[in-house]
Protein backbone atom coordinates (compact mmCIF):
# COMPACT_ATOMS: atom_id res chain seq x y z
CA UNK A 1 0.00 0.00 0.00
CA UNK A 2 1.16 3.19 -0.78
CA UNK A 3 -0.03 6.40 1.54
CA UNK A 4 0.35 10.55 1.18
CA UNK A 5 -0.64 11.03 4.88
CA UNK A 6 -2.36 14.11 3.55
CA UNK A 7 -5.42 13.69 4.93
CA UNK A 8 -6.13 11.27 2.19
CA UNK A 9 -6.93 7.38 3.44
CA UNK A 10 -6.57 6.18 -0.14
CA UNK A 11 -4.37 3.79 -1.04
CA UNK A 12 -2.59 5.32 -3.92
CA UNK A 13 -1.72 2.28 -5.68
CA UNK A 14 -6.03 1.71 -6.85
CA UNK A 15 -6.65 -1.28 -4.45
CA UNK A 16 -9.27 0.08 -2.34
CA UNK A 17 -9.14 -3.20 0.04
CA UNK A 18 -6.39 -1.00 1.23
CA UNK A 19 -7.67 1.91 1.85
CA UNK A 20 -6.90 2.99 5.39
CA UNK A 21 -9.89 3.78 8.39
CA UNK A 22 -9.65 7.14 10.26
CA UNK A 23 -9.50 5.99 13.96
CA UNK A 24 -9.74 9.10 16.68
CA UNK A 25 -9.24 12.91 16.21
CA UNK A 26 -7.50 13.78 13.22
CA UNK A 27 -4.33 15.88 12.96
CA UNK A 28 -3.53 15.31 9.82
CA UNK A 29 -4.46 18.87 8.83
CA UNK A 30 -3.35 20.88 11.83
CA UNK A 31 -0.78 23.33 11.07
CA UNK A 32 1.16 22.19 14.10
CA UNK A 33 -0.59 19.57 16.31
CA UNK A 34 2.18 18.95 19.06
CA UNK A 35 3.29 22.90 20.17
CA UNK A 36 0.96 25.81 20.54
CA UNK A 37 3.02 28.13 22.16
CA UNK A 38 6.49 30.54 20.79
CA UNK A 39 9.78 30.32 20.78
CA UNK A 40 12.01 32.72 21.96
CA UNK A 41 16.17 32.80 21.73
CA UNK A 42 16.03 31.10 25.56
CA UNK A 43 14.48 28.12 23.46
CA UNK A 44 17.68 27.31 21.79
CA UNK A 45 21.81 27.67 21.86
CA UNK A 46 23.91 28.37 18.85
CA UNK A 47 26.36 25.58 18.29
CA UNK A 48 28.93 27.24 16.27
CA UNK A 49 29.63 30.37 18.25
CA UNK A 50 33.24 32.09 19.78
CA UNK A 51 31.25 32.79 23.35
CA UNK A 52 27.81 31.06 25.00
CA UNK A 53 26.46 33.18 27.65
CA UNK A 54 23.73 32.60 30.18
CA UNK A 55 23.14 35.93 31.61
CA UNK A 56 20.32 34.90 33.50
CA UNK A 57 22.12 31.87 35.46
CA UNK A 58 25.46 34.00 34.94
CA UNK A 59 28.42 32.17 33.31
CA UNK A 60 29.85 32.00 29.81
CA UNK A 61 31.37 29.12 27.87
CA UNK A 62 34.27 29.81 25.26
CA UNK A 63 35.75 29.24 22.79
CA UNK A 64 33.22 27.49 20.88
CA UNK A 65 33.89 25.43 18.79
CA UNK A 66 36.88 24.34 21.45
CA UNK A 67 40.15 22.45 20.32
CA UNK A 68 42.06 22.22 23.81
CA UNK A 69 41.05 24.33 26.45
CA UNK A 70 37.19 24.85 27.29
CA UNK A 71 36.64 27.88 29.64
CA UNK A 72 33.64 28.05 31.96
CA UNK A 73 33.50 31.67 33.76
CA UNK A 74 30.49 32.44 36.33
CA UNK A 75 29.93 36.13 36.10
CA UNK A 76 29.15 36.58 39.77
CA UNK A 77 30.36 34.86 43.06
CA UNK A 78 28.89 31.48 43.25
CA UNK A 79 27.10 30.53 46.74
CA UNK A 80 27.06 27.42 46.15
CA UNK A 81 29.03 24.64 44.68
CA UNK A 82 28.76 23.73 40.76
CA UNK A 83 29.21 20.49 38.71
CA UNK A 84 30.33 20.12 35.21
CA UNK A 85 29.38 17.65 33.43
CA UNK A 86 30.35 17.35 29.88
CA UNK A 87 28.60 14.17 27.97
CA UNK A 88 28.39 12.50 24.14
CA UNK A 89 25.49 12.85 22.32
CA UNK A 90 24.73 9.14 23.95
CA UNK A 91 24.66 10.50 27.26
CA UNK A 92 28.26 8.85 28.05
CA UNK A 93 29.91 11.29 30.74
CA UNK A 94 33.40 12.12 29.62
CA UNK A 95 34.58 14.71 31.79
CA UNK A 96 33.10 15.55 35.17
CA UNK A 97 34.01 18.04 37.85
CA UNK A 98 32.46 19.96 41.06
CA UNK A 99 33.85 23.58 41.54
CA UNK A 100 33.20 26.63 43.75
CA UNK A 101 35.92 28.52 41.79
CA UNK A 102 34.31 31.20 39.10
CA UNK A 103 36.57 30.04 36.38
CA UNK A 104 37.01 26.67 35.19
CA UNK A 105 39.45 25.48 32.43
CA UNK A 106 38.46 22.04 31.39
CA UNK A 107 41.46 20.13 29.09
CA UNK A 108 39.50 18.77 25.77
CA UNK A 109 42.90 17.87 24.07
CA UNK A 110 41.88 13.76 24.89
CA UNK A 111 38.45 14.17 23.95
CA UNK A 112 37.82 13.15 20.54
CA UNK A 113 36.35 15.48 18.11
CA UNK A 114 32.24 15.45 18.24
CA UNK A 115 29.36 17.23 19.51
CA UNK A 116 29.12 17.15 23.23
CA UNK A 117 26.69 18.73 26.54
CA UNK A 118 28.13 20.54 28.87
CA UNK A 119 25.88 20.71 32.08
CA UNK A 120 26.51 23.30 34.31
CA UNK A 121 24.12 23.11 37.77
CA UNK A 122 24.07 23.52 41.43
CA UNK A 123 20.99 22.54 43.95
CA UNK A 124 18.78 25.24 42.62
CA UNK A 125 19.30 25.69 38.12
CA UNK A 126 20.63 23.35 35.50
CA UNK A 127 21.75 24.72 32.27
CA UNK A 128 22.89 22.60 29.15
CA UNK A 129 25.13 24.22 26.31
CA UNK A 130 26.24 22.28 23.10
CA UNK A 131 29.62 22.23 22.49
CA UNK A 132 31.92 21.51 19.15
CA UNK A 133 34.93 19.36 19.78
CA UNK A 134 37.17 20.40 16.90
Amino acid sequence: AYYKFDGNYQNLQGNSAYDGVPTGASLSNIANPFYSGSVNESFCYPVSVENISDEKNGFSVYPNPVSSTLNVVSERKLRAEVELVLTNVVGDVVLQRKSRSITESLNMENVPSGFYFLTYKNENWIRTVKIVKR
